[in-house]
């Protein structure tokens, strides 16, 4: 049956009522919009297919921007987990007295959303999460950010390409972080990290939101989209 069958036929509203799915309501105009928000209940472990045995089967959860959205998971506990064997007492007290975490700096992330669109396309294994941590840190400085756009690729950057001439004292230890993340080792010495003299508050917690994307991947960044 063809859609011709039901034109100005003395039954047409029927015969196109017989060839529509049951149920089924034409949309209107407009964007659509959905309404639903993560609780919870929804992402508890207990109905994941990875959680077998009463414990999680694999190393990294893949579901942590849902669980971050929910409010099941604080960035403060998942600060904590991610540092693991690095934390010291300082540096303890330092993520301790953090009043706010808002997540990744959405200013931030606008400034690298063309680089993430052209990844887009891309099989996520193929961009490994050094990738996106160091893109994150980089970016959250301007001027160190306009020194450092030549260099970067689709998945890749060369940071042999970078020169650290004329950037200015508050840039090194943002530099130096973003290149030992892509290197996949920790951002800097727990004792400098704690140091507020050395690290200003912003710069602080940038590192601790690129830490986690280096530890948990992309996801970490995509959480303002899903809540």
């Amino acid at each position: 049956m063809t859609k011709y069958f039901a034109q100005d036929t003395p039954q047409a509203s029927l015969e196109r009522m017989m060839m529509s799915v049951p149920g089924f309501q034409r949309r209107g105009g407009g964007i659509s919009f959905s309404n639903f928000h993560y609780k919870p209940e929804d992402v508890d472990c207990q109905y994941c297919l990875h959680y077998r045995r009463k414990s999680c089967q694999i190393p990294i959860c893949p579901y942590i921007a849902e669980r971050l959205a929910s409010g099941a998971l604080e960035y403060h506990d998942l600060v904590l987990e991610c540092l693991g064997r690095h934390l010291r007492l300082r540096l303890y007290q330092r993520i301790r007295s953090v009043t706010h975490w808002d997540g990744p700096d959405q200013a931030i992330l606008h400034k690298i959303r063309p680089y993430c669109q052209k990844a887009a396309n891309r099989p996520q294994e193929d961009i490994p999460p050094v990738y996106w941590a160091a893109l994150y840190l980089l970016a959250s400085r301007e001027s160190l950010w306009k020194t450092v756009v030549p260099a970067l690729a689709s998945g890749y950057i060369d940071f042999h390409c970078i020169s650290c001439r004329g950037l200015a004292v508050r840039d090194y230890p943002i530099f130096y972080s973003a290149k030992r993340l892509y290197e996949r080792k920790f951002p800097m010495d727990a004792g400098e990290l704690a140091s507020r003299s050395l690290i200003d508050d912003q710069d602080f917690l940038n590192i601790l939101y690129a830490t986690l994307i280096a530890r948990y991947g992309k996801s970490v960044m995509d959480t303002e989209e899903r809540t």
